[in-house]
C-alpha cells in the first residue's frame, strides 16, 4: 500500500457494526468499509464546506476546559492538538 495515498484509522467494535449496519440498510450491493468512511466523511465535509455552515466558536482557555468537558460527557474523545490520545487507542 502506498503510504502517501493511505492512511489508517482505528474504530471501536461497536463503530465498525454501526457502520456496516448503515452500508447494509443504505446500499442494495456489497460496499467495502473504507468506501463507506469516504462516503460518510465526504457527505460531512460537503456540509462543513458551504458558505452557510456556522463555525464552532474556540473561545479562551476557560471555554475550551467547559466545551471539552461537555464532549466528554456525550462520548468524544478530546485532545488539545487534535491527535489521537493514548487513552483513546488503549479503550477496548
Amino acid at each position: 500500500m502506498n503510504p502517501s495515498k493511505y492512511k489508517s484509522v482505528a474504530i471501536r467494535i461497536d463503530t465498525y457494526e454501526k457502520l456496516k449496519y448503515i452500508s447494509k440498510n443504505t446500499f442494495d450491493v456489497d460496499v467495502s468499509m473504507s468506501s463507506m468512511c469516504a462516503n460518510l466523511i465526504e457527505s460531512r465535509y460537503q456540509d462543513i464546506s458551504s458558505p452557510n455552515y456556522c463555525k464552532p466558536l474556540k473561545g479562551n482557555a476557560k471555554y475550551q476546559i467547559w466545551k471539552r468537558k461537555i464532549m466528554n460527557q456525550l462520548g468524544f474523545t478530546t485532545t488539545s492538538n487534535n491527535e489521537v490520545s493514548s487513552e483513546t487507542l488503549n479503550k477496548g
